[in-house]
C-alpha cells in the first residue's frame, strides 16, 4: 500500500511532496527491521510515515497478548 500524496492532518490537508526533507541516520540493524515490515513497494519513508499516525490516532502502540 503506497500512501498518499495528500495527507489530511485533522486540521488541513498538507501535500507531502513539498515538505521539507530531513535526513535521519538509524542503524543498519534498524534498516533491516524497518525494510521487513514494509509491503511490496512501500519505502521505509511510507512505514514510517503510516505508522506516526496510527500512533497519533490511536495514542500509542498495539501489541498483540500486551497490556497494562
Amino acid at each position: 500500500m503506497r500512501a498518499p500524496d495528500l495527507f489530511d492532518r485533522g486540521d488541513r490537508p498538507f501535500d507531502r511532496r513539498s515538505l521539507m526533507s530531513h535526513t535521519l541516520e538509524i542503524s543498519d540493524d534498524l534498516k533491516d527491521r524497518l525494510d521487513s515490515h514494509c509491503d511490496e513497494g512501500q519505502s521505509p519513508e511510507e512505514l514510517i510515515e503510516e505508522l506516526v499516525s496510527i500512533y497519533e490516532t490511536e495514542g500509542t502502540f498495539m501489541q498483540e497478548g500486551y497490556s497494562e
